[in-house]
């Protein structure tokens, strides 16, 4: 092959566990997974979706282990279907560097020239790849110093997990069944409910593991092994129960649709808590080691950034047992230190005050979480940005990097990232990066930098430049949006979204209730600090010219010493 680089696609403090399945096993694995994409690349998106999730589930599942309270660990292997490129990728994805490591992993000639024959069946007809030479960005981009970063994903999905909580399997069937007898010839519909036969596939592959697992148990191990077969079988078509059925519906429902978030969990399996601790079906510290175990499985997906977990706030229907289920969380908090989950506290006027100051011990004893959000800022501020009421607004629910969607109810992906330090650089040097003398203005209309007699002629201009590049963010998101839709349904997404069963319409198909998306600015502080001191320096005490503070900055403000101290 070619000598290729391969790129890591996100953030990683610690990497993830290598993979159960053996090198061989994954790479038979992969060949089926292309063998589908061939026997299905004229069929319906939703029953193609369909077969690519009937094939990753359940083999993609690993084992129990010796600590888990809750069961259902998956691998991602370096092809497959998913949302986002924190676990797996996007669509019907291949990760080339993490199959160049698998390749790395082993000196078996026939497997590595087999997965040199997957490398190139995937090469240049990723959904990531075809998407840029279907949409090319009017601005090129480079590899190590974007101006705008332009991708293609599902993230941040906060999906309605009170629904499926509320239903299960079997309710809904139910609903999605009903629907159908309004519009039979509906394939998305049908292939949901096809799919939520996968939720019982998996529950019941669980459910043989631990039959397998007893015979070698210690009387301990046995009791926590029987108390998860137990809530497996209650769940794999039934509604949940108790509290750990319902951490288990979460829990697995995530996995299948490729979520990394879970939202206001507090909301979703608050009742059930309160209910077994009252009733005695268990102890608080059976539920303590039940969070700690849920605490566990979030880290060890490892996505760094993501992980999103919340308690508290406005707009909960049963504030009094949510808030036990918070408390135990942040007893939890307290002694893991992990960097997921993101577990994060909303605040509002009628927090508790012994729930207000444990969040303060955490803090207080040197654990980076729990994140605080005060709903006084945040309900108005996104009913306004939104454009929703703000009864809608305070189920929002922050995710990745602190990006805002409304559970159940938006998709707002942050598909755009935009560099305005690079912006302001490329827009002093006519339109070309210093960094490698590449032109990125496209078809902008700029002046020269002796041009500008004010600063607000030069604020107007700049302003202009950033609206323009906004505008090739926005650009690129309706047309990711539009790709998307056009190959996939993301079935297990959209059914737990509003209004997607309502509509009979995949969630980037019309079915979503509000569609959106993000725009990540990055370098703020540093661009607006940079036009402080343009309009300071050169405008106001006319000490320095545009020009000369652009040679400087060029030189590395070698030669320019005392405008850089000035500065």
């Amino acid at each position: 092959m070619a000598k290729k680089e391969y790129f890591k696609t996100n953030a990683e403090i610690e990497a993830k566990l290598k993979a159960e399945k053996t090198v061989e096993e994954q790479v038979v694995w992969m060949e089926s997974f292309i063998e589908m994409m061939e026997r299905t690349k004229d069929m319906d998106k939703n029953f193609r979706e369909l077969e690519a999730l009937k094939l990753m589930y359940p083999f993609l599942c690993r084992s129990i282990m010796p600590h888990d309270m809750l069961a259902c660990r998956v691998d991602y292997l370096p092809v497959g279907f998913g949302c986002v490129t924190s676990v797996g990728g996007v669509g019907y994805y291949c990760h080339y560097r993490n199959l160049n490591l698998l390749r790395e992993s082993t000196d078996d000639p026939d497997l590595i020239e087999r997965m040199n024959k997957i490398e190139d069946y995937f090469t240049g007809n990723t959904i990531g790849e075809r998407f840029k030479q279907v949409y090319p960005t009017p601005i090129p981009s480079n590899s190590e110093d974007e101006p705008l970063l332009l991708g293609i994903r599902l993230s941040g999905m906060m999906l309605d997990y009170k629904k499926f909580c509320a239903n299960g399997v079997k309710g809904m069937k139910e609903i999605i069944a009903a629907k159908l007898e309004e519009q039979p010839d509906n394939n998305f519909l049908k292939a949901t409910y096809e799919a939520m036969d996968l939720f019982t596939v998996v529950c019941d592959h669980y459910i043989n593991m631990i039959d397998d697992m007893l015979p070698e148990a210690d009387e301990k191990r046995k009791y926590e092994l029987l108390r998860m077969q137990d809530s497996l079988k209650r769940i794999r078509v039934d509604k949940p129960e108790h509290f750990i059925d319902a951490l288990h519906c979460v829990w697995i429902y995530a996995y299948l649709a490729g979520c990394i978030n879970y939202g206001r969990l507090d909301e979703v399996v608050g009742d059930y808590l309160v209910k077994d601790l009252e009733s005695g079906f268990l102890t608080r510290e059976e539920a303590h080691d039940l969070v700690r175990s849920l605490w566990i499985l979030i880290e060890n997906k490892r996505t760094t950034v993501n992980g999103r977990l919340i308690v508290g706030g406005r707009g909960r229907k049963n504030p009094a047992a949510a808030d036990e289920f918070a408390r135990v969380c942040l007893d939890v908090c307290k002694e893991m230190r992990q960097v997921e989950p993101q577990f994060t506290l909303r605040l509002y006027e009628d927090t508790p005050k012994d729930i207000w100051d444990k969040a303060m011990e955490c803090l207080a004893d040197g654990a980076t979480f729990p994140t605080l959000y005060n709903d006084e800022v945040h309900v108005p501020g996104l009913a306004n940005c939104m454009r929703v009421s703000e009864k809608e607004a305070e189920q929002y629910a922050m995710f990745g990097c602190g990006e805002m969607n409304l559970q159940g109810m938006t998709v707002g992906t942050p598909n755009g990232g935009h560099n305005l330090v690079k912006a302001l650089n490329i827009f002093m040097n006519d339109g070309y990066d210093p960094y490698d003398n590449v032109y990125r203005a496209g078809d902008f209309p700029l002046k020269k930098l002796e041009e500008y007699q004010t600063y607000e002629q030069f604020w107007n201009d700049f302003s202009d430049f950033i609206k323009w590049q906004t505008d090739c963010i926005v650009s690129s998101q309706a047309n990711c949006y539009k790709m998307l839709n056009e190959e996939m349904s993301f079935l297990f997404v959209s059914t737990m979204m509003n209004d997607c069963i309502a509509r009979g319409k995949a969630v980037l198909d019309g079915g979503i209730r509000y569609l959106g998306g993000c725009n990540e600015t990055y370098g703020n502080i540093n661009c607006s600090d940079s036009l402080y001191a343009l309009k300071k320096l050169v405008f106001d005490d006319k000490k320095y010219t545009l020009r000369e503070v652009n040679d400087a900055l060029l030189a590395d403000f070698k030669g320019y010493e005392q405008m850089q101290q000035d500065m």
